[in-house]
């Protein structure tokens, strides 16, 4: 939105995709380039300061999510996080003395921070996974998560919300179910909540979870993360070290982690968390409003033929729209002068995909360039129910058949709806009438695409 103070004529709805530096955590950041250099290991009193500043910062990290401090481990993004508790959870089923072959839940709609390293994992022999569908409203069934459950269970990872769909997944039922398991004490339970820090009420103890992560750029500060652990979550291996522990080095954050840390950059991620929980009510009832505004004139002026999972449980500030029309969601995007908006998932944005710490494939800047090339996952195999599981093979990730997303295909939207489909997410400075122009800017984009159509014929 254009204004005195704001220059920028772009309409930034890519919220879930990354957001910029609150003003106080860029404040804090610089605060501590200048003040908090000194290693925070060290015991004389810069580095004493240093340290201070650290566990400060993890102290608001541990309140925005209802968790003890000391169990808060900070690292260096959420796909780092992600990959110590899955890498991790084979360590864990040798830990409790278990001699089979170690068996994964996921679901089939994960962030490939999740299931990429599953997947490398299956690939290898090393596991038997089982991806829970998320056909019926894009969310995982818990009686099929129960029922997928075995002795040799020793991971379960759900996300909290999708960052496509910004569907929700009832986390605390997944709890209450696996506490009702036998074998409890042997399956650490995960949740990546990537997308639901900083927009929906988030507590480790309520959600009965052993690993929940939590990514600074998606809350408005830097680009590290924090992966809290609970007591189970940290039981310890054969050599002493805990089996989330993917690097050896130093003690830094209790040994669980290696590598001195960050310290400006942490206290950011610490002021973004303490921003989070003062506000957390008023962004969510301001973002929701807007979605719902967003929604109501999408569909009232044509733009849209429907919102996908609308039903369901979802994050108060996305919306995944089918448009009208014939042109896909991409080419209408590429047409519109202002709005920055995505389709599909970005880690696929370049031809050889990684896990990488990535969001929407499709991020678009009007006029910056065309697509790329995008590459395939191999197929796994799909039992009767639709359960994927096996030793080897994995799913179509978030690309899908075709270069559609595989996330709202297996969340139950027809092959001709993901086409169609653009994602708005925004933002707790998004404006009303930010809505409204990004509304006015897609309709006069999937105008000019109809008279291209239309002059082709």
């Amino acid at each position: 939105m254009v204004s005195d103070t704001n220059p920028d004529p772009t309409l930034y709805m890519d919220y879930n995709a990354t957001t910029p530096l609150a003003a106080e955590v860029k404040a804090d950041i610089a605060d501590s380039l200048h003040r908090h250099w000194a290693n925070p290991s060290s015991t004389h009193p810069p580095g004493r300061s240093a340290r201070r500043v650290l566990e400060e910062a993890r102290s608001h990290v541990a309140a925005a999510i209802g968790a003890q401090p000391e169990h808060v481990i900070f690292t260096s993004g959420g796909t780092e996080a992600n990959n110590m508790v899955v890498r991790g959870s084979l360590e864990f089923y040798r830990a409790t003395g278990r001699r089979g072959t170690p068996h994964l839940i996921i679901s089939d709609t994960e962030h490939d921070a999740v299931e990429a390293p599953v997947a490398d994992l299956q690939r290898r022999r090393l596991c038997s996974v089982t991806r829970l569908p998320c056909r019926a409203g894009g969310r995982v069934s818990v009686s099929e998560l129960r029922a997928a459950l075995s002795p040799d269970t020793c991971l379960v990872s759900v996300m909290h919300a999708n960052n496509e769909t910004g569907v929700v997944n009832d986390i605390e039922a997944i709890g209450r179910a696996l506490s009702e398991s036998p074998h409890r004490q042997h399956i650490w339970f995960h949740t990546d909540s990537a997308q639901t820090v900083g927009k929906l009420s988030v507590d480790v103890g309520r959600l009965g979870v052993d690993f929940l992560t939590v990514v600074g750029h998606k809350l408005y500060g830097p680009r590290i993360a924090a992966l809290w652990a609970s007591a189970l979550g940290l039981t310890r291996g054969a050599d002493g070290s805990a089996c989330i522990t993917l690097l050896r080095g130093g003690g830094q954050e209790g040994g669980v982690r290696p590598g001195t840390e960050i310290t400006p950059l942490v206290r950011g991620l610490g002021t973004a968390c303490r921003l989070v929980q003062q506000g957390l009510e008023r962004d969510r009832q301001h973002m929701e409003r807007l979605r719902n505004l967003l929604e109501r004139r999408l569909l009232e002026t044509g733009v849209a033929e429907s919102i996908n999972l609308r039903d369901s449980p979802r994050l108060p500030n996305t919306c995944s729209a089918v448009l009208s029309g014939r042109r896909s969601g991409r080419e209408v995007l590429l047409r519109c002068r202002r709005l920055l908006a995505s389709v599909g998932s970005a880690c696929h944005e370049t031809p050889v995909a990684s896990a990488g710490d990535c969001e929407t494939a499709s991020t678009v800047v009007t006029g910056a360039r065309e697509p790329r090339a995008e590459t395939q996952k191999t197929s796994g195999d799909v039992g009767s129910e639709g359960v994927s599981a096996g030793l080897c093979g994995a799913p179509d990730g978030a690309r899908g058949v075709g270069g559609l997303s595989g996330v709202l295909l297996r969340s139950g939207v027809s092959p001709k709806d993901a086409r169609r489909t653009v994602r708005l997410s925004l933002g707790r400075t998004s404006s009303e009438q930010d809505v409204l122009d990004a509304v006015e800017d897609l309709r006069q984009a999937l105008r000019e695409a109809g008279e291209e159509q239309e002059d082709a014929a």
